[in-house]
């Protein structure tokens, strides 16, 4: 195992760059610990910081979303069911008054490993400002989901440590990984996934073997506080199936192939509705022309109008996903428009400026594929007996939809999680 090199904590006097870290230098050479310990000591500050800020998060959302959703609407609902619309726009009018303040929400995940590799400034970090922002959006019905928006928090927080204690570029990655990962962790209750998102996409071929025990440390405290705060049930209740038939083999590689389709036309989605919004897109010039706090609105107003008759794609859309596991029963017509519309939806959210992430729509996408594709073969005279129903060929579809997204202007999540 190689040894990490130590600690290059500011000299005192007037070449330390901030107060804190002023502060903070002395406190650590009276104490004397090791580099690796002082490592595993700051690791588990941002696993514990982090998993406080997902509770937060998600304790937020439920809040916004139980207000807007059930409070505001039922309040107002008796004037008509076109009330629905108001709340996604009016979500979007509060994200443009946000951006009309703000500017910006700070950088993403993409611009902080930039930073980490001197590849460009980092702009000044805002974690409560993109997580208010983040759950505002969801709780009123933005079509995104929350686990980017975890990342970040945690990503965040890590490289705000880091410049606090002025650490060398090495270890300023080091503790964004270790955030990236306790934000990923709590976020999908999977400390080990938030290990290998860290180790592969944060840290890449840079990171000794030493710092492994770092950002494990990290992502298991942020999942044990998330776990001991929301629970540790699944996201979802996956129905259990059987392989009926050898046939049944070729048939998931035809749903394959279809959900690499889907996939494409995802991330072409998401890059034409940033396209629109900035301008670039013939016949909608006019929208780049308008100030970008007025895009959010906008999002939310086209969000609002299309869940006045597809309710299901408002807001991370959970419920509508353990509906299809759950043998709900869909019309084929209607898994195919929710497929339509939810894509849509989402690229219009996060184009317009709207804030949260695009892996729970692209589960929501794969099982609308799955639960249709599988209700199709059911439909076959030949078929019914040999193949298993709808809901596995869902299970299936939500692991078959790659989540991939390309570099986005948004404040959103550019790197699949």
């Amino acid at each position: 195992m190689r040894a990490t090199p130590p600690v290059d904590l500011p000299p005192p006097g007037p070449t330390a760059a901030t107060p804190q870290a002023s502060s903070l230098s002395p406190l650590f050479k009276r104490l004397h610990p090791s580099p690796e310990t002082l490592l595993l000591i700051l690791s588990l500050v941002i696993g514990g910081v982090t998993g406080a800020g997902v509770v937060t998060f998600h304790y937020l959302i439920h809040f916004i979303h139980s207000l807007m959703l059930e409070d505001f609407m039922g309040a107002i609902a008796s004037k008509g069911s076109w009330t629905l619309a108001c709340i996604p726009t009016l979500g979007g009018v509060i994200i443009g008054l946000m951006r009309w303040r703000f500017r910006d929400f700070g950088p993403n995940m993409s611009s902080l490993i930039a930073a980490t590799r001197g590849l460009q400034e980092l702009s000044p970090l805002k974690p409560i400002t993109k997580m208010v922002a983040a759950s505002v959006s969801l709780g009123t019905g933005a079509s995104l989901g929350p686990e980017a928006p975890s990342v970040e928090i945690g990503a965040n927080f890590g490289m705000l440590l880091a410049q606090v204690l002025q650490l060398s570029p090495e270890r300023q990655r080091l503790l964004l990984g270790a955030g990236a990962a306790a934000g990923l962790s709590a976020g999908f209750n999977s400390p080990i996934a938030g290990v290998f998102f860290a180790l592969e996409v944060v840290l890449g071929s840079t990171f000794a073997t030493s710092s492994v025990s770092v950002v494990l440390l990290s992502a298991v405290v942020s999942a044990l506080i998330a776990q001991i705060c929301l629970g540790a049930q699944p996201a979802f209740s996956l129905p259990i199936y059987d392989v009926r038939s050898p046939l049944e083999l070729p048939l998931y590689m035809g749903l394959g192939l279809l959900a690499s389709g889907v996939s494409l036309a995802y991330t072409e989605a998401i890059q034409l509705a940033d396209g629109c919004f900035q301008g670039k897109v013939r016949g909608f010039a006019w929208l780049g022309r308008l100030p970008r706090p007025l895009h959010p609105i906008l999002g939310g107003a086209c969000v609002g109008l299309v869940a006045l008759q597809f309710p299901q794609i408002l807001g991370v859309g959970y419920e509508t996903v353990q509906a299809m596991l759950q043998d709900v029963k869909f019309s084929l017509p209607l898994l195919l428009l929710l497929l339509f519309v939810k894509l849509a939806m989402t690229a219009i959210s996060l184009g317009s400026g709207l804030v949260g992430g695009i892996f729970a729509p692209a589960m929501f996408l794969g099982a609308s594929l799955g639960s249709a594709y599988g209700l199709f073969l059911e439909m076959l005279p030949a078929m019914s007996d040999r193949v298993a129903g709808p809901p596995a060929y869902a299970m299936v579809g939500m692991a078959a939809v790659p989540r991939r997204q390309r570099q986005s202007t948004a404040d959103s999540h550019p790197i699949d999680v």
